[in-house]
Formats: structure tokens, C-alpha cells, sequence
């Protein structure tokens, strides 16, 4: 019973927290000057005119991203075949898990999205709820 309400804190503290995080980087994105774009205001940021939502999603990642030794950073444009790089890398990372030529290998039955974790997710599902 004490970890069960153990791990309720710690969930009811950590939404807190994000909470709190997200009302500082409104705060501090509201700050920053501002001019009008083609079709939205866009804020400066380390000398670029960009979108105040790109903004959040990038001081969102600077405060709660923690780095791991083990960490593979894949960075590329769109439409440039990041969904192949991403099925790729799975594969290589995962060759010791499943057997060549296996018929229950995740990529047979699961997208590459949905395997490899994109950190800028987050952001595009803000922006796509704002269009």
C-alpha cells in the first residue's frame, strides 16, 4: 500500500513539475520581441525570427532531456528518408534480439515511427492541434 501511494506522488509531483515548467516557458517565450510572419507572429529567438511554438518545444527539450551514453541522435530534413534511417537503425541497434530472417521481427508488423522514438513528437502534435 506505501509504494502504491509512493508512486502516485511521485506521478502527482512530476506532473506538477511539468506543469510548472510549462508555465515558465510560456512565460518566458511571451518575453521575447516579436513581429508579424506571412500568416503568425513570430518571436526572436538566439537571432532567428521562428515560430513561438517551435520556441516552447525547443526549451521543453533543453530542460527535460537527459542524455544517455547510449543514446543515438538521427537528425535529418523532412522527406529525406528518416523513416528509412529509422527502420535501419532499429535494425542494427536490435540484430543481437531477433534472428535474421525471423518471422517475429518488429518491423514486419510495426511502422519505424512508432519503434524509434522521435524527441520533436511532442512539438508537431501541439502545432498539429493549433492549425
Amino acid at each position: 500500500m506505501a509504494a502504491l501511494a509512493k508512486d502516485q506522488s511521485a506521478a502527482i509531483s512530476e506532473s506538477q513539475e511539468q506543469e510548472d515548467t510549462s508555465i515558465i516557458i510560456t512565460a518566458l517565450v511571451s518575453k521575447l520581441p516579436t513581429r508579424q510572419g506571412w500568416s503568425q507572429s513570430l518571436v526572436l529567438y538566439n537571432n532567428y525570427w521562428i515560430n513561438p511554438l517551435f520556441v516552447q518545444g525547443i526549451l521543453r527539450l533543453h530542460t527535460t532531456f537527459k542524455p544517455r551514453h547510449d543514446d543515438i541522435i538521427l537528425a535529418s530534413n523532412p522527406k529525406c528518408g528518416t523513416t528509412w534511417m529509422k527502420a535501419l537503425t532499429f535494425t542494427i541497434t536490435n540484430r543481437s534480439r531477433y534472428e535474421l530472417g525471423s518471422n517475429d521481427h518488429p518491423l514486419l508488423s510495426r511502422h519505424p515511427q512508432e519503434l524509434v522514438r522521435s524527441m520533436e513528437h511532442p512539438l508537431v502534435m501541439t502545432m498539429a492541434s493549433t492549425i
